[in-house]
């Protein structure tokens, strides 16, 4: 899932309090020095946003928010509740298409479009 813009983590416990499973989040920075952002990514576990704002400080970076999202989504009524927010860009399923019809591939990433959408690229 792609955010429409970046989120907060208050913001992401909100949708996993609708029932989503976030298993993965990307958060990313403000540009440094050099006008750079820096991406971090890792699993939603406890401690995470802490994590996420000492890596950024030990980078002398300054930490934007969450672009995007690794998720379950239980049910279409969920997901049609997420096409429908003006928070969410986009919700790509195709990954989990192709791992439903290619069962024995392990190692399928997808990444998120957010670096486009916000005319980073």
């Amino acid at each position: 899932m792609t955010f429409a813009r970046p989120f907060t983590w208050v913001e992401l416990a909100t949708i996993e309090g609708s029932g989503i499973e976030v298993h993965d989040v990307e958060a990313v920075t403000k540009p440094d020095a050099q006008g750079l952002r820096w991406t971090f990514f890792g699993g939603n576990e406890p401690g995470m946003e802490a994590h996420f704002r000492a890596a950024a400080a030990e980078s002398g970076v300054e930490p934007l928010g969450i672009v995007a999202a690794v998720v379950t989504v239980p049910d279409a009524a969920a997901l049609e509740r997420l096409q429908r927010s003006a928070n969410v860009y986009l919700v790509d399923l195709s990954i989990s298409d192709y791992i439903r019809h290619n069962p024995d591939v392990t190692d399928v990433v997808q990444n998120d479009v957010y670096w486009n959408l916000a005319g980073w690229d």
